[in-house]
This record gives structure tokens, sequence and C-alpha cells, in this order.
């Protein structure tokens, strides 16, 4: 069963959301897609594809009650917050953190009310 390829995304063909095949027939476009997907070492097949959730609605137009990609459809719409949050992000976080605190640890502050 087709499942969308887009980084945790859990549309499935058994959704009410349609699916999109990419366009392999179509380098240029191809490249934009795969650009915008942001997938490590992927390259798509024939039986890869991409739910409607990634596609804004100027890129579809209805036919007979079908939603369908126009011609120039890239996909624009992707949560990329978490993609790519390696080790070494979180570990540059935590750091900071701990600087912060050290920080504040380290100032004396008096308050008056």
């Amino acid at each position: 069963m087709p499942s969308c390829a887009a980084l945790n995304c859990t549309s499935r063909s058994d959704s009410q959301r349609p699916l999109f095949c990419f366009p392999l027939s179509d380098r240029k476009r191809l490249r934009q897609w795969v650009g915008n997907l942001r997938r490590r070492n992927w390259t798509p097949n024939k039986n890869s594809r991409l739910c409607a959730l990634h596609f804004e609605e100027g890129c579809f137009t209805v036919n007979y009650g079908r939603k369908r990609l126009t011609s120039t459809a890239v996909p624009t719409i992707f949560n990329l917050s978490m993609l790519y949050k390696s080790r070494s992000t979180q570990e540059k976080s935590r750091n900071a953190q701990v600087i912060c605190l050290w920080w504040l640890e380290d100032m004396r502050v008096d308050l008056c009310w």
C-alpha cells in the first residue's frame, strides 16, 4: 500500500488525502520536488508518492470531482523542524543550558519589593 514519501508524514493510500506520483519524466520539476523533500541519499521511483498536504491550494485543479496537480505544481509544505536535529545540535543545546545555569548561579541579585 503506497504511503507519502515525506519524512514524518503518515498519509497512506487508504486515507482521505490523495497521493501523487513524482514527475519522473520532467527532470527540472523532479529536482525541485526532491530538493524540497530534503531526504538524504534518496531517489524516487515509479512507486514513490507525495500526499496533498505538501502542496499549496493553488497547485490543484478539480476534474470530475478528483483533485489533480497542475503541470507546474511543486511541493512546498513540509514540517522540517525536527528532521535534521543531530546529536551535535542536541549537545550544543545542552551545553548552552549548562552555561546559562552556571552564569545564573554566579550572579548575585538583590530584589527589593
